[in-house]
């Protein structure tokens, strides 16, 4: 109700949104909302949208989490932003991109997602969604930026998979035809539903997600994880280096997604007025040796080369 709610008051200030998570994996995974539990709204807006969409939640009482406050003012830099209700009864987690920069690459473009959203008819109003190929690509590239360290992701993405033959594979296939880097999380997901899950994958849908021998690697390391401690370590980094298979696109990412990219947590390391910005690509590699450590920049070099 609250969703539908939502919509409705962003319909009349007209923003555009799209239903993330939730209600929509509800029912494109298990055909039921009372099948899925979910604590927070995901809501999708155009960048242009973000603003406005924040200060039409914030009229209605809600406020940033904590650390949120100026995230949505730095665009380029994240994704989302959360905002949580008067009542603290739930959260809204305003996104702009599916993924925050270093991970984009891994999953469906984002414009093109709205271009192919659908609508869902939920019990008290209809709310647009992306289809069910984007949606599936998009659950892939969530739970592997996140390692898979919560197994009910690995759940949604298993039960979709049961059901493949609902969904239109030669749309998949155009997707990471166009968008190459998709087809690596999604394989990985696969694979993972099958191992760790028991999934039954038809013979097509494990041609159109061949796992790579990277791929296979990948997934190894976060099946011991699962057996040994119950979770994995939910490194993105590791991760998504572990799946790419080109060297110099490894060391580019390093480069420019790991260490040259500016994140909210550098904006907050350090306070600095708009003028010393480009100081930010300099404290953002001291910032991470010492949060992280030596051994961490070790292994980050190690999987560039």
């Amino acid at each position: 109700m609250h969703l539908v709610q939502l919509f409705a008051e962003f319909e009349q200030q007209r923003i555009p949104c799209l239903a993330l998570k939730g209600p929509a994996v509800a029912m494109a995974a298990y055909g039921d909302l009372s099948l899925r539990q979910y604590e927070d709204i995901d809501i999708m807006v155009h960048t242009e949208d973000v603003a406005k969409a924040v200060e039409v939640l914030m009229a209605r009482g809600f406020q940033p989490g904590r650390g949120q406050a100026e995230r949505y003012k730095h665009l380029k830099l994240d994704h989302e932003v959360t905002l949580t209700a008067p009542d603290n009864s739930y959260s809204v987690d305003l996104h702009w991109q599916l993924a925050p920069p270093y991970a984009r690459v891994f999953g469906p473009a984002v414009r093109e997602v709205w271009l192919r959203a659908e609508d869902l008819q939920l019990p008290h109003g209809n709310v647009a969604v992306l289809n069910r190929e984007d949606l599936f690509l998009a659950l892939c590239q969530h739970g592997t930026r996140h390692r898979w360290w919560q197994l009910k992701w690995l759940f949604d993405v298993a039960e979709l998979l049961r059901h493949s033959a609902s969904m239109d594979w030669s749309r998949i296939e155009d997707i990471l035809r166009t968008h190459p880097m998709a087809r690596p999380p999604a394989s990985l997901a696969t694979l993972l539903a099958r191992e760790l899950l028991g999934i039954q994958v038809a013979p097509d849908v494990r041609k159109v997600l061949e796992s790579s021998e990277r791929t296979c690697m990948v997934a190894q390391g976060i099946r011991d994880e699962f057996l040994s401690r119950g979770q994995t370590n939910g490194n993105a980094y590791d991760t998504l280096l572990g799946l790419e298979q080109r060297p110099l696109v490894r060391a580019k990412y390093v480069a420019i997604e790991i260490l040259f990219t500016i994140t909210e947590k550098d904006l907050q390391f350090v306070r600095l007025p708009e003028g010393l910005r480009l100081l930010y690509y300099f404290i953002r590699p001291l910032r991470l040796l010492l949060q992280h450590g030596r051994g961490a920049a070790r292994r980050i070099w190690s999987m560039a080369r």
